[in-house]
């Protein structure tokens, strides 16, 4: 929040930080900061702007955030350093990695109307641009995100798409301006659609125990990709024969799967063979 909606380059002159202000922002904006901020200030303030007071017919508000002091240094020196050191945000753990990007949500980003994306607003060519451009390039490099191409003028904007579930989980939880969270739990809800297996790890036991032949399929993905897809099939109790096709999204609990002693006792050869080669597919995409 502070790079995105925080006078970054005052702050950046300073060598001592002893609050952070925000100007000019908008009531959800305003709780988004408030909330953000409840626990790491000593002291908050919070005035209505002088400038621009009815803009858009609706209220606007600076906010003056007093650090704690043990937080000063530290924050400063992350913003300070997200430009000229590529290890600057590699220390941090992914939790507050999470908390980063979800704080350019907050600043300046939105939901697509498809809900299939996140868009973040900045000048590439801006000292806030450049640091907002930083992170997103090295979430993307780390396979959280992935980056849609920069829109120039007039648009400044670049489509981001959350690719990692758990990161994905931990954003959501770190966006506090109202419309925002919930268009991205609504985001979330698709994302968990994409990603999520539709078995557990029981079911699918279940199903390569009882497993009579499997093989492997090929689908055209919509970019035009060969995707492996692994088809077992099960008798019914009638005695019909039964297909179940597992995706890559349910890798994990494949490898789970091969990996227990059960299943590899029980297990026809030649369908314990086809998973593992079809494993192998998979982690070769």
């Amino acid at each position: 929040m502070i790079i995105t909606d925080g006078l970054l380059s005052r702050i950046l002159r300073q060598r001592e930080l002893r609050s952070v202000t925000f100007r000019g922002l908008n009531l959800d904006t305003l709780y988004s900061v408030f909330y953000s901020a409840l626990k790491l200030s000593r002291r908050i303030k919070i005035n209505i702007s002088k400038q621009n007071t009815a803009k858009m017919g609706k209220p606007y508000f600076d906010i003056n955030l007093y650090l704690h002091e043990n937080l000063r240094n530290e924050v400063l020196h992350l913003i300070q350093n997200v430009l000229t050191e590529s290890t600057s945000l590699s220390v941090l753990p992914e939790d507050a990695k999470a908390a980063l990007f979800a704080g350019l949500i907050d600043g300046d980003g939105y939901i697509g109307k498809t809900k299939k994306h996140i868009i973040i607003a900045y000048k590439k060519d801006s000292l806030k641009g450049r640091s907002i451009d930083y992170i997103l390039n090295y979430l993307a490099f780390q396979g959280f995100i992935t980056l849609g191409k920069y829109r120039g003028k007039p648009h400044y904007e670049r489509y981001v798409r959350l690719i990692n579930l758990d990161f994905a989980r931990c954003v959501c939880k770190y966006v506090y301006h109202p419309r925002r969270h919930e268009e991205l739990e609504d985001l979330m809800r698709g994302l968990i659609r994409n990603y999520k297996c539709r078995y557990t790890i029981n079911e699918i036991k279940a199903q390569i125990m009882r497993a009579i032949s499997a093989y492997i399929d090929f689908r055209r993905s919509e970019k035009g990709r060969r995707i492996p897809v692994l088809v077992i099939y099960t008798r019914s109790k009638e005695g019909r024969r039964v297909s179940i096709k597992i995706t890559a999204k349910c890798l994990k609990e494949l490898e789970v799967c091969v990996n227990d002693h059960d299943i590899k006792l029980k297990t026809n050869n030649n369908v314990l063979n086809t998973i593992l080669h079809y494993l192998q597919l998979l982690k070769s995409l």
